[in-house]
């Protein structure tokens, strides 16, 4: 498989601190979401249209200072580029795993919502818009009571997130800046994922700061590195000299 030689050393490093620290840190995460490939951006921020706030001022400062300012958008499934799609995949790698692995939820309409889900998102990447789909309303992390929950509330997020690439997301009103200076944003489908699984084979519904990683929660971490990134990189063929 030809992963360029920037994946591979951001690979290579989250693979050192996984044998450290027992777990992929954030910080490791999206230095492997940027270099799966450039980020599509939304419209360009309204201020007239926006509402007076905090986040407005600091548009207006920057569009005075002669930066671009952005708001995030949805993104048509036409108009995606090739990280998108590669960071759309791995999402769906990894939730895949994690339905293999984790099953059971506090109600038992989550189940099928999810596989409703799953498929819309595996459709979108076959070609489909996702504006073709009417799915009904998912919930968030905070309503997740069991480990099963949690996978729901994941794929909830990753629907989102497939519409607006924002897995790999600099924060709206920041022009596009070196993947060292990434904000660490920290609901993402890998990290979800982890605490699900963390949840389902340690002691107590949802880990606490201190329990030790278990022995599957750190399978996975290894085979994210080594199996989905991999796979994700080979969802859009590079061209060949």
């Amino acid at each position: 498989m030809n992963i360029p030689a920037t994946l591979q050393q951001r690979l290579l490093a989250a693979q050192s601190a996984l044998q450290q620290r027992k777990t992929v840190p954030i910080w490791h995460r999206q230095a492997i979401y940027a270099a799966l490939g450039s980020r599509y951006y939304g419209y360009k921020l309204k201020t007239a249209e926006t509402e007076l706030d905090r986040r407005l001022l600091q548009g207006v400062q920057q569009l005075r200072s002669g930066l671009p300012v952005y708001e995030d958008a949805p993104v048509p499934s036409g108009s995606r580029p090739a990280g998108h799609t590669r960071r759309a995949a791995l999402m769906l790698h990894t939730l895949d795993y994690a339905n293999g692995q984790i099953q059971g939820w506090t109600d038992a309409a989550y189940g099928n919502t999810l596989r409703l889900y799953l498929d819309a998102m595996h459709a979108v990447l076959d070609g489909r818009d996702w504006q073709d789909f009417n799915l009904p309303p998912g919930i968030g992390h905070h309503e997740a009571y069991v480990p099963g929950d949690i996978i729901y509330a994941a794929t909830c997020y990753a629907w989102e997130t497939l519409k607006r690439d924002s897995e790999y997301a600099l924060h709206p009103l920041e022009p596009e800046r070196d993947d060292t200076a990434l904000k660490a944003f920290r609901i993402d489908t890998a990290g979800l994922v982890a605490i699900a699984i963390q949840s389902q084979y340690a002691d107590g519904s949802i880990p606490y700061p201190r329990q030790p990683i278990h022995t599957q929660t750190i399978r996975f971490w290894q085979w994210w590195l080594e199996e989905a990134v991999p796979a994700a990189w080979s969802a859009v063929p590079t061209p060949t000299a």
